[in-house]
């Protein structure tokens, strides 16, 4: 898929949207850790939308915080 330019959008606002948009994904891309990184958190999304913290221990174990409530 081809992808204008920049350059080639005339509406100034639109231009200047999209530019802080690329900025800012650019941003969330490169703070993102690399594949295959350990954390030392993951959150996930229950089938009821509810988010929660998943750590593990020295010895193994697993812990669960709720992070937020969905219902």
């Amino acid at each position: 898929m081809k992808l204008v330019t920049p350059e080639a959008i005339k509406d100034e606002a639109t231009k200047s949207y999209l530019l802080r948009l690329v900025k800012q994904l650019s941003g969330a891309f490169d703070s993102r850790p690399a594949q295959n990184t350990g954390t030392g958190e993951l959150l996930l999304v229950s089938p009821n939308g509810s988010v929660y913290s998943v750590k593990v221990d020295d010895a193994g174990v697993l812990q669960t915080t709720l992070k937020y409530n969905a219902s």
